[in-house]
């Protein structure tokens, strides 16, 4: 700490957000009410065994959820070239004021935390998988797409369904149409998309939810990353609630508790949104107010807990 704030950097020690600590991090020079970085020094003992390591990505990931840029340097690294270490770490900070985050993490005179508040978190395998987009080859042969069979139609629906599930029934639209050359999903199109899909919901292979269509055998779905798919496919509202929910428990689950304000941002950084609108934090918070009506979590003063 005492390195950097010779280079002149604002530093501040044991900073705590959402039940984790911080060992250092660097305010923003010009938002003082915001950090540039978080600067974690990592010990090479408690990072031996596989559960410490996936409880720290876990960690790593609520944290990044909440708005946090983390650096990490290793106490080996260190000692060993610590001219170094310091070089990259001020290079960390002039890259993070260079890509400071819309929503920032919290403010500079948030109360520290105890440490072992990391401890507990569930070592089920913190990663999330990315979104895997549907891939589909036809060939049209000079037809126009409403006019292919509807079981033919049903099919291409299931396939992508079986890839995708759940997802939405604009998505699914569109990547048929999308593998048919099709630019435009007009009326035609979409009243035998609209008969295709009772064929394949009477085959039990899908099944609709509301606007989503799931497989058949799906219960429960997974939080999916969607940083790397389209924008226009990258979309809230293209989100199944149940998953909105699945990832809105697990920021929960692995803070120890969350303010209620910071869950919705946290929650689809998980889903790979880089910003927080207003429009998203109204539908957040409409999930999260029916998860305390059901008991999936419960409001301890300003924080949210996962209910019993």
């Amino acid at each position: 700490a005492s390195r950097l704030s010779n280079l002149g950097y604002d530093i501040r020690q044991e900073i705590g957000s959402a039940g984790y600590y911080i060992d250092l991090a660097v305010v923003d020079p010009d938002q003082p009410g915001r950090y540039l970085l978080g600067i974690e020094c990592d010990g090479a003992t408690y990072h031996s065994s596989r559960s410490a390591r996936d409880r720290d990505r876990l960690r790593h990931q609520v944290l990044e959820g909440l708005g946090w840029r983390i650096h990490r340097v290793w106490s080996t690294d260190w000692f060993r070239n610590p001219d170094r270490e310091l070089r990259r770490v001020a290079e960390a900070i002039e890259a993070a004021k260079a890509d400071v985050a819309v929503e920032g993490p919290g403010l500079a005179d948030e109360a520290p935390v105890e440490r072992e508040a990391v401890g507990g978190v569930e070592e089920n395998g913190p990663d999330i998988p990315e979104y895997l987009l549907a891939e589909l080859t036809f060939r049209m042969r000079g037809m126009e797409l409403h006019t292919v069979s509807r079981q033919r139609l049903a099919s291409w629906i299931a396939d992508v369904v079986h890839v995708e599930s759940p997802v939405h029934l604009d998505e699914v639209a569109r990547r048929i149409a999308d593998a048919a050359g099709v630019t435009r999903i007009g009326n035609r199109i979409r009243e035998a998309l609209r008969e295709a899909l009772g064929y394949a919901t009477r085959s039990r292979e899908v099944r609709r939810q509301g606007d989503f269509l799931w497989r058949g055998d799906m219960e429960s779905p997974e939080v999916r990353d969607r940083s790397n798919i389209s924008r226009a496919s990258r979309r809230l509202e293209l989100v199944a609630p149940e998953e909105l929910a699945l990832a809105v428990e697990r920021v929960v689950a692995g803070s120890y508790g969350i303010h209620r304000h910071e869950a919705p941002g946290a929650a689809v950084r998980l889903l790979g949104f880089a910003r927080l609108t207003q429009e998203m934090r109204t539908r957040v918070e409409s999930v999260i107010g029916e998860m305390i009506q059901d008991g999936r979590l419960l409001e301890q003063g300003d924080n949210l807990i996962v209910g019993d």
